[in-house]
């Protein structure tokens, strides 16, 4: 999927259309369109990333490979990934630059350090259920997320 500036100038004019439909009783509102358009793709990226590592935890990686991926995770250390697979550490190095990325972006443009509700956010409660053996129903697997 592409995404071009016609999206955007969308957005923006959406943005316009509704803060003019106030009547300028919402002056006091700042103007982010752009800015909140662009965190928007940023975190969509992120998202994306982490889905790649779910499907690592949940169809691919085998519990022997799982235990220090999960650790290197868990430390946000790729140091600690050298006796991974190679797609792993690749997986690891692409996960942390995107996610430190997406905070360096928010903490510059907002003011918010968000780094570590990212972390424990990646490091969800399923990998371990998947370690222990336990199976979820989806409405269980739902809940929990």
């Amino acid at each position: 999927m592409r995404i071009n500036n016609s999206q955007a100038y969308i957005y923006i004019l959406w943005w316009t259309k509704i803060s003019n439909l106030a009547g300028g009783e919402l002056s006091f509102v700042r103007e982010w369109p752009v800015e909140s358009y662009f965190l928007v793709v940023e975190f969509a990226k992120a998202i994306c990333f982490i889905n790649v590592v779910d499907d690592i935890y949940d169809i691919y990686g085998s519990l022997d490979e799982l235990q220090p991926f999960t650790d290197a995770v868990k430390r946000w250390d790729s140091a600690t990934s050298k006796s991974l697979p190679t797609y792993m550490n690749i997986c690891l190095s692409k996960l942390f630059n995107i996610v430190n990325s997406l905070a360096c972006k928010i903490m510059e443009e907002k003011g918010l350090d968000i780094l570590s509700y990212l972390k424990r956010e990646i490091y969800a409660k399923h990998i371990w259920w998947r370690q222990d053996g336990i199976t979820l129903d989806i409405a269980l697997h739902l809940k929990n997320i």
